[in-house]
């Protein structure tokens, strides 16, 4: 028997007694023969049972075993039951068996070594489960030992697996290391049903790792895990893991359904002969290839013109329409994923009535053959409008030396009939005439398609009074100008009027507006002395922009004529100085006008050494003005710009041009390189035997290289790494990731190549996935 424990018989005397070490004695019972006794210890927290079977003097079984308060590894609370006789206790067939037990706190017995216990404390495991719209999942359960005080086998073992779709990667691996933190040591990885065997310690971590990847499309994997204890075949610990990747199915499969789709129906009515009507772009979603989209047209009826039609846009640009509206024709063609379309309904209605189209559109996915929305149009073209907009006649109001001064509207150009669409008679009118200049007003129109200005008109002004001149068939588009024109007939002389546009088409008519004209001529009042020399301008301010834009304008410069009563002749000569890169304009714009505010051009001199003659008049305002383009690249223009008096003589003013364009040297050069690394996966694995011999473990991928100039220079870029940095290196046609150790490692994130080119132009490739692994130590034998 061993030691620490004190024996007695049935009167108390000492049989054995060996308590150098802290067992007590809680008490002793008899026990029948082939009976089982069920025995109820009352243990402290914390303390061990041990009990023994004693039959005629002679010890017959022994047992060690660790109970705890709360009854884990026994039968009850703080239970145990034996059977009394059989020939596994060597107990005799008949007689009486003594049976003591007690409590131990301390060193077991057998001479001060404490008991083997190979039962670990039992673990319960959440099970590992995943459904996710992602291709790749892991996940793992991680513990501590405990309740051991021996070196014991653990199982780990897989089984009932069972998958089915593209799973590519389906991998449990078994680890362990001496603290959570690791460094973790793999045992071994089951891909389908197996066994892994583990040699495990108390306070050790045990780890089981999941990892799952579906290679393309909607992936399920189930399987059971279980840890058995080699030293009694028990069940230790268990769980079970199922799966459910890339759940929606569109990993890697072509998915051409798409999400629905409800387009609103379009009705419009418009003056317009020829306008357009859209609904809302709605969002193209839920598909991962490109499908052909198909709008049919049915149910058509109305009086429309050739024109008619319906279009497809995308993101603010059409992209497909039908030919003329007719039952049959479509629009469609090929769209992507995240495209934004609407439809455009076109309606023509010429001639001089109203027209209407009215059709049913039906959207089809011709690749799935669904049908996505059906909406409708109506539209009214060419309805009647006879109300012009309101235009604008500018007051005049000018003061001259000159003797004679007009005010011709026509190099304006802004008095313009719209709003309409049908023929209008147009009444212009004079009224509250003033003064004692000599006054004209000329009447003009300019229809569209003409040539020209066409004089349908004028009054020759008198105190008081009105007068009107009715023009018809005045369309939309029609410009319309009424121009007065001063003259001194001695001295200074001055007239006023108010001008009035009316339509005369519709009930009551229709005002169209008004502007008053306030003449002063000859105000110095010295008609009779010619004076063609105007008063001194002086260098005009140098126009020298300088931008990163292609094209540069520079702020314009003014000057006025003044000084003069007679008109005079000016002639601006443009002089080159000089000039770099590759410019494509280097224009000068002459602009004169009236108020210092609204300015006409008269001329462009886009050549070297170029001149321009024009007349100008007292109080004319002339402006300079100037456009530098790049075709490609840095360029500077330089010339000089001279104002002489052909008239009189003599120079009026000058100034200098220094421009200069796309000074950040961008616009229009060479596009930079760009790369593909292929496959978008790559992976390493090896194996280390010896904790003194590192090993490698390294993937690479294929580089292609297009677009910029070579010779090429390559970087490779990490990022989302996890686990242990890896080590890159490059060529100009591959790209490697590695990692060296003699102990577990695994690396896992995205690389992608950094590429520069000749003209230091720098593009890059796309990112992939990388994983790196290298395997370290053994699997133990059974216990």
């Amino acid at each position: 028997m061993p030691s620490g424990i004190q024996t007695f018989d049935t009167s108390g005397n000492v049989l054995l007694d060996t308590s150098t070490l802290t067992s007590r004695i809680i008490g002793t019972r008899t026990a029948t023969a082939g009976h089982f006794e069920a025995i109820t210890v009352p243990l402290a927290s914390g303390k061990s049972l041990w009990w023994h079977f004693h039959v005629s003097g002679s010890l017959a079984a022994y047992c060690y075993r660790q109970i705890f308060v709360d009854g884990s590894q026994n039968q009850g609370a703080n239970q145990f039951t034996i059977q009394v006789d059989g020939p596994s206790w060597g107990a005799p067939q008949n007689g009486t068996a003594y049976i003591w037990y007690g409590e131990h706190g301390g060193s077991a017995s057998n001479g001060g070594s404490t008991q083997p216990d190979r039962i670990p404390n039992a673990i319960t495991l959440s099970n590992i489960t995943f459904n996710t719209n992602d291709n790749t999942a892991s996940a793992n359960r991680t513990w501590q030992v405990s309740g051991i005080n021996q070196t014991v086998g653990i199982k780990v073992i897989r089984h009932t697996n069972a998958q089915g779709g593209n799973m590519s990667v389906n991998r449990t691996y078994v680890r362990t290391a001496s603290s959570q933190n690791g460094p973790w040591t793999t045992h071994g990885t089951m891909i389908t049903n197996g066994e892994v065997e583990i040699l495990v310690t108390d306070g050790m971590w045990i780890q089981i790792a999941v990892e799952m990847t579906t290679s393309s499309g909607r992936a399920t994997a189930s399987y059971g895990l279980t840890l058995t204890n080699n030293w009694d075949a028990s069940t230790y610990a268990g769980c079970s893991v199922s799966a459910t990747l890339d759940a929606d199915n569109n990993y890697g499969v072509t998915d051409a359904t798409l999400d629905p789709l409800n387009w609103a129906n379009i009705s419009a009515s418009d003056s317009r002969q020829d306008y357009s009507t859209q609904n809302a772009y709605l969002t193209l979603s839920g598909i991962n290839t490109t499908v052909n989209l198909r709008a049919a047209l049915s149910n058509v009826t109305g009086t429309f013109s050739a024109g008619t039609r319906l279009e497809m846009w995308v993101g603010g640009a059409m992209r497909y329409h039908s030919t003329n509206v007719a039952n049959g024709s479509w629009a469609g063609g090929n769209f992507s994923n995240g495209e934004q379309v609407c439809f455009v309904a076109r309606c023509v209605a010429t001639g001089t009535i109203e027209r209407n189209v009215s059709y049913t559109v039906t959207v089809t996915n011709q690749t799935t053959g669904a049908t996505i929305d059906t909406f409708t149009v109506n539209q009214t073209g060419n309805v009647a409008d006879e109300t012009p907009d309101t235009i604008n006649f500018p007051t005049f109001n000018v003061s001259s030396n000159d003797p004679d001064v007009s005010w011709s509207s026509t190099s304006y150009g802004t008095h313009t009939v719209t709003g309409i669409n049908r023929p209008i008679t147009v009444r212009f009118e004079r009224y509250d005439f003033t003064g004692n200049a000599v006054l004209h007003i000329d009447c003009f129109i300019w229809p569209p398609g003409a040539s020209d200005w066409q004089h349908v008109g004028y009054f020759t002004a008198s105190n008081g009074g009105y007068q009107s001149l009715d023009v018809p068939n005045i369309v939309n588009g029609t410009r319309i100008a009424m121009n007065p024109h001063a003259i001194s007939t001695g001295g200074r002389r001055t007239a006023s009027c108010r001008l009035v546009l009316w339509s005369m088409t519709g009930t009551g008519g229709q005002f169209m507006t008004t502007g008053t004209c306030q003449f002063v001529v000859d105000n110095d009042n010295n008609y009779t002395t010619p004076d063609t020399t105007p008063d001194p301008v002086g260098a005009l301010n140098a126009i020298a922009p300088s931008t990163t834009a292609e094209v540069a304008w520079g702020a314009p410069r003014n000057f006025q004529i003044t000084g003069i009563n007679q008109p005079i002749t000016l002639r601006v000569t443009k002089s080159h100085v000089a000039q770099s890169g590759n410019l494509a304009r280097k224009w000068l714009y002459v602009r004169t006008g009236t108020d210092g505010t609204n300015f006409n051009e008269i001329a462009i001199l886009q050549s070297d050494n170029q001149t321009f003659d024009f007349t100008v008049s007292n109080g004319t305002w002339v402006q300079f003005g100037i456009q530098v383009l790049t075709s490609s690249g840095y360029a500077n223009a330089q010339w000089n710009v001279t104002v002489s008096n052909l008239t009189a003589g003599g120079t009026i003013t000058s100034m200098g041009v220094n421009a200069t364009v796309d000074s950040d040297n961008n616009f229009n050069m060479p596009v930079g390189p760009t790369g593909s690394l292929t496959p978008s996966f790559i992976s390493g694995y090896n194996s280390a035997w010896d904790t003194f011999r590192p090993v490698t473990a390294s993937a690479s991928a294929s580089l292609s290289i297009s677009g910029g100039s070579g010779p090429y220079s390559v970087v490779a870029e990490l990022q989302n790494v996890n686990g242990t940095q890896p080590l890159t290196s490059t060529a100009t046609n591959s790209v490697t990731v590695r990692v060296s150790s003699a102990n577990y490692v695994y690396a896992t994130g995205q690389v992608r190549a950094r590429i520069t080119d000749a003209n230091n132009q720098v593009g890059y490739s796309n990112w992939i996935n990388y994983e790196l692994q290298i395997d370290s130590g053994t699997i133990g034998p059974d216990v």
